[in-house]
């Protein structure tokens, strides 16, 4: 393929209706296997194909066409369709961070495939047109195509294409299809609602990282916040468990039922400075003073140096969350809040990027997030006008875990609080979108087992989409031992998911690990 040349979003989205529009059907008689393996040889305008092949023995995934290449002008994907007992949707998923990779075997339902592939779906993914990881930025230095196809452009780009391949293989189109995306692919999911509401059937938008600037101010602040003036880390993963015990031990029973979760954490009124230690003196079993200082400042948030709050603070309840993301090293060497924070502002944030000898210490908070201004307007998800979709039909699911130390659920509460400003009525907002919280559970099922969290989100949409049945509670399970973002062995207990604002409450009878025993209740 040619390397990448400049293209407006016009001529993108032509070529995306072009794809979609102008691909003739294959003969319905033709078998599917053979249609498979001679895709390279007639592959849709626009479209590269590097692998068509059958794969036939692939863990409990059935026979499935294999299908890699790239997307013009240059997004890499990989589609994988049942060669039997196609269902007739399809799948488009996100991507974390600041993709750039082809993640084809990513376990469990955060921004994968193969969950979909399981159920009958065909499905794509796509490192949203550059390569890199999801720390990485570099791709994007001084070149503000790429960060228009990572903002939204890639979407209608691989939509079409990937429909245009389904008629190759298959000889007809779909009759659902569906987009799901955790994180950065949750933010994608809510720039889809907001730009592209026909694009799909049902959108999932998980943990969003709807406003990327603000996040980089997080970031920025963390930087300040995490360590002494000599750049040591105040707080060490040791003191986590002891901070997380005392924190579960003040509010786990403020819904009424002690189950080792913090059900609320905007009615936790725990305070660090409970487990202070003897002044002069460091325990395994105490706090120092500098270390309470900290933990209050992140459960409060960033703040400028005037006191005003820049950025919500960390939920109380997600404090055994923290040593994976705030305190523990990235392959970079610093937790990844801070690098997805540092490597936005060297090469993204700015209209100007000033480069890799930019560090998040240049920053200033009272002065320069105004400088952030131009390039938000590209990447953030925060339009609250979702009349497209409303319009169009679509179901916009939206969830976000309440132990979310990285993407904080206060993202997800203030977007879904201010669609229904917009709207004027939850009634009417209800009818197409939902958001859900789940208590105890970290970000994108990083780490799950510690709370009833896992719950398949095409499963709720299907029912929605196509059978007209809004979900106004979700049962989600959790395990006694866990895999890679899914949970494997016995079940050990599940809960209702309630349709925000409303909560889950135990009815005071019955088995508390089974969700028939509680009910959704309006929250406080």
């Amino acid at each position: 393929m040619a390397p990448f040349k400049s293209c407006t979003v016009a001529a993108r989205v032509l070529l995306a209706v072009a794809l979609a529009v102008a691909v003739p059907a294959a003969p319905a008689s033709a078998d599917t296997e053979t249609r498979c393996t001679e895709l390279p040889s007639r592959p849709p305008g626009g479209v590269r194909i590097e692998v068509a092949e059958v794969v036939r023995n692939r863990d409990d995934l059935g026979r499935f066409c294999r299908i890699a290449g790239t997307i013009s002008p240059d997004i890499r994907f990989e589609m994988r369709a049942p060669t039997r007992d196609w269902n007739r949707r399809f799948l488009l998923s996100g991507c974390g961070g600041y993709c750039g990779e082809l993640i084809t075997e990513r376990k469990g339902y955060s921004n994968s495939i193969n969950y979909a592939l399981k159920r009958g779906y065909a499905a794509a993914t796509t490192d949203s047109g550059h390569r890199g990881n999801a720390i990485d930025t570099t791709w994007a230095h001084n070149n503000p195509d790429l960060e228009k196809l990572f903002a939204i452009d890639w979407v209608p780009l691989a939509a079409a294409a990937s429909r245009a391949l389904l008629e190759r293989l298959y000889g007809r189109n779909e009759r659902f299809s569906y987009f799901a995306g955790c994180s950065n692919g949750g933010r994608t999911a809510a720039k889809i609602a907001q730009e592209y509401p026909s694009l799909f059937d049902g959108i999932a938008s998980g943990c969003g990282a709807f406003n990327l600037a603000n996040a980089a101010v997080q970031g920025v602040w963390l930087d300040r916040t995490l360590v002494d003036s000599e750049g040591n880390l105040i707080l060490r993963e040791n003191k986590l468990p002891l901070l997380a015990t005392a924190v579960r031990n003040r509010c786990d029973g403020l819904d009424g039922l002690v189950d080792g979760i913090v059900s609320d954490p905007f009615a936790c009124d725990f305070d660090p400075g409970d487990l202070q230690c003897d002044i002069g003196t460091d325990e395994p079993d105490c706090l120092t003073a500098a270390e309470v200082s900290e933990v209050r400042a992140l459960h409060d948030g960033a703040r400028d140096s005037a006191g005003l709050r820049l950025h919500a603070g960390l939920p109380r309840g997600s404090e055994h969350y923290w040593g994976r993301w705030l305190i523990g090293p990235t392959a970079g060497g610093e937790p990844h809040v801070k690098d997805l924070g540092s490597n936005y502002l060297r090469y993204m944030g700015f209209e100007q990027d000033p480069g890799a000898a930019y560090h998040s210490r240049d920053f200033d908070l009272d002065r320069d997030i105004p400088k952030l201004a131009g390039m938000a307007r590209l990447y953030n998800a925060t339009n609250p006008d979702l009349r497209g979709l409303q319009r169009a039909g679509g179901k916009l699911l939206m969830y976000h875990g309440l132990a979310d130390a990285l993407v904080v659920p206060q993202e997800s509460i203030d977007y879904f609080e201010s669609v229904v400003e917009e709207f004027g009525s939850l009634v009417v907002v209800n009818a197409f979108f939902r958001l859900f919280l789940i208590p105890g559970a970290d970000h994108c099922w990083g780490v799950t087992g510690h709370a009833p969290d896992l719950f398949d989100p095409l499963q709720v949409l299907e029912q929605w989409v196509e059978q007209g049945v809004p979900p106004d509670r979700i049962e989600a399970s959790q395990h006694a031992q866990v895999g890679e973002r899914i949970g494997v062995g016995p079940l050990l207990r599940t809960r209702p998911l309630c349709s925000y604002p409303q909560r889950a409450r135990y009815t005071g009878a019955g088995n508390p690990d089974s969700a028939e025993n509680f009910v959704c209740v309006p929250g406080s």
